[in-house]
């Protein structure tokens, strides 16, 4: 079974800004770190430990990055530059629901 398509036009996860058209020099690639041959973490500059993983996978016989954040599988993509925009756009889409409401929680 081939796991479901990333990194589309149209996908919640990744805006279309993100398509491999980014209008600056700097990439979310630059966050990643491969501790281990086809594992990658990717941790912001201000943290201690990595928000989410990137793994290289085959599946039947095609070459698959899977995305992780928090232990959940967010999604596959088919190229590591997809897969890190991707799991970035997840993090500031997490990091937006975590900001909603009023100040300090005050209703």
């Amino acid at each position: 079974m081939t796991p479901p398509g990333f990194g589309q036009v149209g996908s919640s996860v990744i805006p279309a800004l993100h398509h491999g058209r980014m209008k600056s020099p700097w990439h979310p690639i630059f966050l990643t770190d491969e501790p281990t041959p086809g594992v990658w973490t990717m941790k912001a500059a201000h943290e201690v430990g990595p928000f989410g993983r990137i793994e290289l996978r085959r599946v039947s016989g095609v070459v698959r990055y899977k995305i992780t954040m928090g232990g959940d599988i967010i999604g596959w993509s088919n190229t590591l530059q997809h897969a890190c925009e991707g799991l970035y756009a997840a993090r500031l889409k997490r990091d937006d629901e975590i900001r909603t409401g009023p100040p300090n929680g005050r209703g």
